[in-house]
């Protein structure tokens, strides 16, 4: 049988404090993924990403938020067709729906979206808060990957 293939992507801009939970969360995962899985680090989705999603079985979206509880919330995202879709916006849902039209495939897919506290001041340091999110964001998604393939 054959591998799943997962791909993690990591949203957010690293010089804007909690906003780049999603690439520390990349960075932290390092080499330690298990086979099947890639990682990849980026500002913002863009719509030549849906290349990458037309060629994986599952995606995990990680991004910061000021919307979801602490530390972080897990949930399941499906394409949507009233997603935003231009070139600043482009959502998760709006991606995956891109996905369909364009290769008619859509990969299971996630969001992990960690509790961001500072976001907006320019620094290349996440919060003491955020880093502490970021930490349990990371056990619970090995722990999640441990149980492979029931991500």
């Amino acid at each position: 049988m054959d591998e799943l293939r997962t791909l993690i992507l990591g949203i957010g801009n690293p010089a804007r404090g909690d906003d780049g939970l999603g690439a520390a969360f990349i960075s932290a995962l390092g080499e330690s993924l298990p086979e099947g899985f890639r990682a990849e680090a980026c500002y913002q989705l863009a719509v030549e990403d849906a290349i990458a999603l037309s060629q994986v079985d599952r995606v995990c979206f990680v991004d910061a938020s000021v919307d979801v509880p602490a530390p972080f919330d897990w949930q399941p995202v499906g394409a949507d067709p009233q997603g935003t879709m231009d070139s600043h916006a482009l959502t998760p849902g709006a991606l995956l729906m891109l996905t369909g039209i364009l290769f008619n495939t859509i990969p299971e897919a996630w969001v992990l979206a960690i509790r961001a506290e500072e976001t907006s001041e320019i620094r290349e340091q996440l919060s003491e808060t955020a880093t502490q999110h970021l930490e349990l964001a990371l056990r619970f998604f090995n722990e999640k990957a441990g149980i492979y393939p029931d991500l």
